[in-house]
């Protein structure tokens, strides 16, 4: 196994992994092995098939997956050895192509492109003023961040009728002026939404303190369901 690193500026490395096939023959074999044991291959008891066989029918996407899994491993190590702070993940180079031949080579070169950390320093003395602000939480502004959590994280449960603050679950199917099916409209939709949202006040009167049937909601036909968020 052979890793290079190329440093293209302060901010960008690639890193290029080679692997031989001395680096990976003995897991693939111990895979390949491991497979045979229990594969079901025709004209074979289970687990009874040839080596040869096994390994002409799995040998190749067990060695995708075994030099994957290597270059990776590797890729992680390097920048734990090496303390590379970066930014994200590695990824697939677009600066050195990697060679993955499965069919026509036994050597393979994985390059990862790492992005760094950009290093500064703070200089910052006695002589330096910071401004303190101090802020002044009302006790409205509490009481609207306790009744907001409670409504996030309340127990849901059916109610009989909508509220202002009940969540309603509606079927729609639009309507033309008659008061018909709109051929080629929405056609029972499934949707959701606060009842207090609503900005129409002929649609808000038409869903608050309603149970749940079929009516009418401005152009659309709603079957309602209400749940509503218990305080703790």
């Amino acid at each position: 196994m052979n890793i290079q690193l190329e440093k293209h500026d302060d901010l960008n490395l690639t890193v290029i992994i080679s692997l031989g096939k001395e680096d990976y023959q003995e897991k693939v074999e111990k895979e390949v092995k491991r497979i045979q044991k229990s594969a079901n291959i025709k004209g074979f008891r289970p687990g009874k098939a040839p080596m040869g066989m096994v390994q002409k029918l799995y040998g190749k996407g067990i060695l995708a997956e075994e030099i994957q899994n290597i270059a990776s491993d590797t890729m992680n190590k390097y920048i734990q050895d090496e303390k590379l702070d970066i930014l994200g993940y590695p990824i697939a180079s677009t600066r050195v192509e990697s060679e993955i031949d499965i069919e026509g080579s036994e050597n393979f070169k994985f390059a990862f492109d790492l992005g760094m950390a950009p290093q500064f320093e703070l200089s910052i003395s006695s002589k330096d003023q910071l401004e303190q602000f101090d802020i002044a939480v009302s006790e409205k502004e509490v009481t609207e961040d306790i009744n907001y959590s409670r409504k996030r994280h309340g127990k849901m449960f059916d109610v009989e009728t909508s509220e202002d603050e009940d969540i309603i679950y509606a079927g729609v199917t639009e309507l033309d002026e008659a008061g018909n099916v709109l051929d080629g409209g929405v056609s029972d939709k499934s949707i959701s939404f606060v009842a207090s949202m609503i900005e129409d006040k002929k649609s808000e009167e038409v869903c608050f303190g309603q149970k749940s049937w079929r009516r009418d909601c401005g152009q659309h036909q709603n079957h309602t369901q209400q749940q509503r968020n218990s305080h703790f």
